[in-house]
């Protein structure tokens, strides 16, 4: 079937169908590509890793005709942020305009990929399940992106324009430490597009995430006294003790407002433990959405 898709115009049901054959075809490539990247160590403080993976995506969205740079995090903490642009002169000034947008770091340590290599359970097209590293969050969404790209090529024909004014695919480095790296790179393209996507996987039911929850990431210090827990301990005054009243306070506020969540996630204190922790440290996340 010879499937030509025409900026404006509705999508008939014999190109979806084009469309879907095109992308059931891929799957082998899409869950090899999977693996590849599941195996690599790319926690957000891993930039090594992270930048194995802005390699790979760079020379992906090359291969598909996109234009692409690579921004580097100007404090060498994080990875690079990789933009592709695919434009289309003919459709200049009337649009659409499109910003996809998926990440390329996880939340986990180095050595997590070789500790939970990633494997698939079940028969592939009934109801298996792959699992890894990022497999969810977000390495499938950012295949997702890249693989979507590949079949409106390949029904449009390799050598035609994408059906957008522009279509730029920001790949981020630090999504999950708050994209401190990346942000200005994706509010520059946002200011100018129509609409965006990010490519972050769905409910569990397979709803769509339409919003998130704001975010606070609070950093709280306790002070107290240290002394010799076995001589003289009253001279002491525990920031262990005070700090863990405290996470219980904090987590008692789960619930007390609509939508408000609050959780300590890291409780770090004391040295030794036949000395008075004269000093502790929390950090708290709070989400909220309004």
């Amino acid at each position: 079937m010879n499937t030509a898709i025409v900026p404006g115009a509705a999508v008939d049901a014999d190109e979806l169908e084009a469309l879907s054959g095109a992308v059931a075809a891929a799957l082998p490539a899409y869950l090899a590509d999977l693996e590849r990247l599941v195996s690599i160590d790319c926690g957000s403080y891993t930039p090594k890793g992270v930048n194995e993976v802005a390699t790979w995506v760079a020379a992906e969205m090359a291969g598909l005709g996109a234009s692409v740079e690579r921004r580097a995090d100007p404090s060498g903490r994080f990875g690079d942020t990789v933009i592709g642009t695919w434009s289309n002169p003919a459709l200049a000034g009337r649009g659409p305009r499109l910003l996809l947008i998926g990440h390329m770091d996880t939340v986990f340590e180095e050595g997590t990929a070789a500790r939970r290599p990633f494997r698939i359970e079940g028969e592939i097209g009934n109801s298996a399940i792959a699992y890894g590293p990022g497999v969810t969050d977000m390495k499938g969404g950012l295949l997702t992106g890249l693989y979507a790209i590949g079949a409106l090529r390949g029904a449009l024909g390799a050598d035609k324009d994408l059906p957008f004014e522009r279509l730029t695919y920001i790949a981020n480095p630090d999504e999950e430490i708050g994209s401190p790296s990346s942000r200005p790179h994706i509010e520059e393209v946002a200011a100018a597009t129509d609409v965006c996507l990010c490519l972050e996987c769905a409910r569990a039911n397979g709803d769509f995430v339409s919003s998130r929850k704001g975010i606070a990431d609070l950093k709280v210090s306790i002070f107290g006294r240290a002394a010799h827990a076995g001589v003289e301990p009253e001279k002491g005054r525990s920031a262990i003790l005070e700090g863990a009243a405290l996470v219980r306070e904090i987590h008692a506020l789960n619930g007390r407002w609509p939508g408000v969540t609050a959780n300590v996630g890291v409780f770090k204190a004391g040295t030794r433990p036949n000395i008075v922790c004269d000093e502790a440290r929390l950090e708290v996340d709070v989400r909220a959405t309004s």
